[in-house]
């Protein structure tokens, strides 16, 4: 009936999900997780392909998801 609410709420949950994973893939063992507004602001700028730059994911993994 309202697909403009589900296609709303798939992409936001589509983005935590995607955060989420990034911050727990991106594990440094000398610095520990990356904090969620670090991992949420990586996503912005890699998702809309601006890359500052200013935070880059230090493992395989990270850089794999990004």
């Amino acid at each position: 009936r309202r697909p403009t609410i589900i296609l709303t709420s798939f992409c936001i949950t589509i983005f935590f999900i995607a955060t989420w994973t990034l911050r727990a893939c991106d594990y440094n063992v000398s610095t520990g997780h990356m904090s969620m507004l670090d991992a949420t602001w990586l996503f912005i700028i890699t998702f809309t392909t601006i890359g500052y730059g200013d935070i880059v994911p230090s493992t395989y993994c990270g850089r794999g998801k990004n």
